[in-house]
C-alpha cells in the first residue's frame, strides 16, 4: 500500500448495488489522494439522506491473524477431515464481533468472493449460476487467487453504519493492481445476513 497520502473508499449511501453485476461499476470508488496534496474537510452536502450520514469513529490499528474461510479454495485443499474441518470453523469463526480489516482474510458472511470479482471484472453477470457455469468459468477461475482484500468495513452502530440486514463491505483488487496503483479497478462486494 502507498506509505503516503491518504486512501478513500466510497460506496452507494442507496446501498442499490451488491457488486454482482458488471454494470454496477462506478457506485463506489477507491481514491489515493499524494501526501502533497491539500485535504479539507467538507460539510455533507444538504441532499444525502440522513440514513447515510455516518458518524465519526476512532479505529486504532493492530496486527491480528486473519484465517481463510471454510468455503475458500484454500480450505479445500488442505484436505481435513469433517472432525478437523469442524474444529477449524469453530476457532476461527467469530460471527459476533465488529470486524473492519484492511488486507488479510475477510471475514465472509456468504462465503469467498474472489472468483465472483473475477467473473464480475471480466464482465459476466455472477447474480446468479450462470457466469459459474458457463464457457469462461474455466478459464477465469485460476485468475480468482490474484484477489485480495483492501478493505472490510462491517455494519457499525458507533458510525450509524448498516449494510443490508448487518452485513459488510468489501473492497477488492488484484495484487497486480494494488502494486501498480491502478485504484480504478477495484471492486466491491455487499455481503448480508
Amino acid at each position: 500500500l502507498p506509505r503516503e497520502g491518504l486512501l478513500s473508499f466510497f460506496y452507494d449511501s442507496e446501498q442499490g448495488v451488491w457488486g454482482f453485476d458488471p454494470a454496477e461499476r462506478g457506485a463506489w470508488r477507491v481514491l489515493c489522494t499524494g501526501a502533497e496534496a491539500t485535504v479539507t474537510r467538507r460539510a455533507t452536502p444538504d441532499e444525502v439522506p440522513d440514513d447515510a450520514r455516518y458518524g465519526a469513529v476512532r479505529l486504532v490499528p493492530t496486527v491480528e491473524v486473519s484465517h481463510t474461510g471454510f468455503e475458500s479454495d484454500e480450505f479445500e485443499a488442505l484436505g481435513m477431515s469433517d472432525d478437523e474441518q469442524l474444529a477449524y470453523v469453530e476457532a476461527t469463526e467469530d460471527v459476533d464481533s465488529l470486524a473492519h480489516r484492511m488486507l488479510g482474510y475477510p471475514d465472509t458472511i456468504q462465503g469467498d468472493m474472489r472468483f465472483e470479482c473475477q467473473l464480475v471484472s471480466h464482465g459476466l453477470y455472477a447474480g446468479d449460476t450462470s457466469a459459474y457455469e458457463g464457457p469462461r468459468a474455466s478459464e477465469l477461475k485460476s485468475g480468482s487467487a490474484e484477489w485480495q482484500l483492501l478493505l472490510q468495513v462491517d455494519s457499525d452502530p458507533d458510525a450509524q453504519m448498516m449494510w443490508g440486514d448487518g452485513g459488510r463491505l468489501y473492497f477488492w483488487m488484484s495484487e497486480d493492481a494494488i502494486r501498480g496503483r491502478d485504484w480504478e479497478s477495484a471492486w466491491m462486494i455487499l455481503q448480508c445476513y
